[in-house]
């Protein structure tokens, strides 16, 4: 039984489309690359943080839920995203500092689609 057969007929709801489409801006890629197929390293890493902020805004989500967020992935490319995310956070300081104050400003069910200045300044 494929994820979408699971998933039936869930949407994403529009907070969990703004939190994927503000990680996006806070990156400067736009969001439907983040949902695209392209493999070239720096948008996988983009796409990946975003999955990771997702899974963190919103905790309930199931990793085919988070699939369907970001392309029709399958859950088991989600499972690798958040753990590469967890890796790279382990050994980078400053990246898990980043990735922290993305999570605490984007705040899950209540996202705004502003994007903070001092996250801006700490991706440039």
């Amino acid at each position: 039984m494929s994820s979408v057969d699971i998933l039936g007929a869930w949407e994403p709801s529009t907070a969990q489309r703004r939190v994927r489409d503000t990680v996006a801006e806070i990156f400067e890629v736009e969001p439907y690359k983040l949902v695209g197929r392209s493999r070239q390293k720096p948008l996988v890493h983009h796409r990946h943080t975003a999955i990771w902020v997702v899974h963190q805004c919103f905790p309930y989500l199931s990793r085919p839920m988070i699939g369907r967020l970001f392309g029709n992935r399958d859950h088991t490319t989600i499972i690798h995203a958040l753990r590469d995310i967890e890796y790279r956070r382990e050994r980078d300081a400053e990246y898990r500092e980043l990735t922290d104050l993305i999570v605490s400003e984007l705040g899950g069910d209540r996202a705004s689609r502003q994007v903070p200045g001092t996250m801006r300044e700490r991706v440039a």
